[in-house]
């Protein structure tokens, strides 16, 4: 698939898995991704003014599963945008669920990064067992207080197609235009009834099959 390239080099990629910032790299020089910034750094070691003149924000990038899901979903590239894969190792079933008390709960270094910079917007996903250790309501008061509007919805893989459920949660955060404003920052103008009318009442997978609103491809049978 080839991904819609923007001409301005405004794009920040940051994982600290060197072997995956390596394929980032190969994936700019190939010309699949937007050209940007790579850095290996752990997120604690990055200051706020390393990023903050960057459009996009990748952290925890991955091998950048979040482009490919920005373009499906027609985000376009000039809109400013932070995403962040957060590690799930403190709240997964599979691991020891220490929770809050994981060395590799990183929410905190994130969340001081986004009080000095103030993206526009921020989106991430979390295994859904987070939620269990009150991980999306740490979040969510903490984005709230920074002045952003926020929401959540879970789902599994098996709502695309996938062999497998593999249940996660997705979170927004969009910041309130009038604290953009009084920093000086260009806003953009996000349609509630546009952008998210289909979130609405979405409670399970057969919620979102029995919407005749959504694209086809959303969701498969």
């Amino acid at each position: 698939m080839t991904l819609i390239i923007s001409e301005n080099k405004w794009t920040y990629y940051n994982d600290s898995d060197s072997f995956v910032c390596e394929w980032v790299r190969n994936l700019i020089k190939a010309g699949l991704v937007p050209d940007g910034e790579v850095d290996e750094r752990p997120i604690q070691e990055v200051t706020p003014s390393d990023v903050r003149n960057f459009r996009h924000a990748h952290w925890f990038c991955g091998i950048l599963g979040w482009l490919v899901a920005l373009q499906l979903a027609g985000w376009p590239t000039t809109r400013p945008l932070w995403t962040a894969s957060l590690p799930c190792q403190p709240f997964s079933q599979a691991g020891k669920r220490r929770g809050t008390a994981d060395a590799r709960h990183l929410w905190p270094a994130l969340y001081r990064i986004i009080c000095e910079c103030h993206p526009e917007c921020v989106v991430g996903e979390q295994v859904a067992s987070a939620i269990g250790h009150g991980w999306l309501d740490g979040i969510f008061g903490a984005l709230e207080a920074e002045g952003y509007t926020c929401g959540a919805v879970v789902l599994g893989a098996h709502s695309v197609g996938a062999p497998h459920i593999r249940q996660r949660f997705y979170w927004v955060g969009i910041a309130d235009d009038r604290r953009q404003r009084r920093q000086g920052r260009g806003t953009f103008t996000v349609s509630r009834e546009s952008s998210f009318s289909w979130c609405q009442d979405v409670r399970s997978v057969e919620d979102l099959r029995r919407r005749s609103d959504l694209p086809p491809s959303l969701i498969r049978s």
